[in-house]
């Protein structure tokens, strides 16, 4: 693991009609080139953590710390050239092309009254090489399959050359090859292009296979955080699913299956 780049301590969140917590004292931290991936099953509090980081909801108590500097400090500017956001669902007011959805990514490099220049051109159209989808650049965003649609979010994530990438639940809506198309790329980003990744999922297995480090939430509580060989096991899935799994291995790779009742 690198140098910490990103710390959660002793995060709050509730909304402000709703007297209860969400998020009950949430603390963990990110390394850098790493994946992290916060892992719960649905309505764990994962995606208010991520608003949270990305200034989209306000925490109520706590602090969130990028480089060592309180992210309420940062200006708008400032943060989308920390952090790059890929959401779970994005629909677009008009139908852009792949391409003009990849070159939205250099929006914190362009001014307002300004047009892209050169260099964003060729940095949107690397993107789309990198994920091997320029075959996509003149297709339109509202006609691609949800994969694809995935993918083109995550090139615009990259032509934007922050050094944090925050993707919640990638996978969802994806059926199984295109959600391991899409962590392989994101894996692909982490390793080569040198990105700090922090993903939300709600899958142990994909956790497992593609995550550097895991941080287990449950009922808005931190339950685990760690190495996915080291606490993923039997015991954490039936306390957080109420789910009765057996841990099989294959190719030296650990694997989570369900106890069917018989």
């Amino acid at each position: 693991m690198g140098k910490i780049v990103l710390r959660v301590k002793e995060l709050y969140f509730r909304h402000r009609n709703n007297g209860s917590d969400i998020l009950k004292g949430i603390s963990f931290f990110v390394s850098s080139e790493s994946i992290t991936t916060i892992l719960g099953p649905n309505g764990s509090g994962k995606t208010t953590i991520f608003k949270c980081l990305a200034g989209i909801w306000k925490y109520s108590k706590g602090c969130i710390e990028v480089h060592d500097r309180p992210i309420e400090r940062l200006d708008p500017r400032e943060r989308s050239r920390l952090f790059s956001l890929v959401p779970q669902e994005h629909e677009p007011a008009f139908p852009y092309t792949v391409f003009e959805v990849v070159l939205m990514g250099r929006a914190p490099f362009i001014g307002l009254f300004s047009s892209p220049k050169k260099r964003d051109i060729e940095t949107a159209n690397e993107a789309l090489r990198f994920l091997s989808i320029e075959h996509l650049r003149d297709a339109l965003y509202t006609n691609i399959s949800g994969g694809e649609r995935q993918l083109t979010l995550i090139a615009r994530a990259i032509a934007q050359e922050a050094p944090i990438m925050l993707l919640d639940e990638p996978t969802s809506h994806l059926d199984l090859k295109n959600q391991i198309a899409v962590l392989k790329k994101i894996r692909k980003i982490a390793k080569e292009r040198k990105i700090t990744v922090l993903m939300t999922l709600h899958d142990p297995n994909l956790s497992n296979l593609f995550s550097d480090k895991v941080v287990v939430i449950d009922s808005g509580r931190k339950i685990a955080e760690g190495r996915p060989f080291d606490i993923l096991n039997e015991e954490l899935i039936k306390k957080v699913y109420d789910l009765d799994v057996r841990m099989l291995s294959l190719n030296g790779k650990r694997f989570l299956a369900p106890i069917l009742d018989s």
